[in-house]
């Protein structure tokens, strides 16, 4: 079980990713959400070094 950071709500934590009550996502899946935009706009601009003259 998980507690909502924002509501307080209980909820099981191998069913829900986010808060079924009002929507709060665990802390875990924003950071990987951030990791995960950081990693895309880092490769982006690294393509764009590769393949630029």
């Amino acid at each position: 079980m998980r507690q909502c950071p924002d509501c307080g709500k209980w909820y099981p934590a191998e069913q829900y990713s986010r808060c079924p009550k009002c929507g709060t996502v665990s802390l875990f899946w924003r950071l990987a959400f951030l990791a995960g935009a950081v990693l895309a706009i880092l490769a982006t601009f690294w393509l764009f070094d590769q393949y630029t003259v």
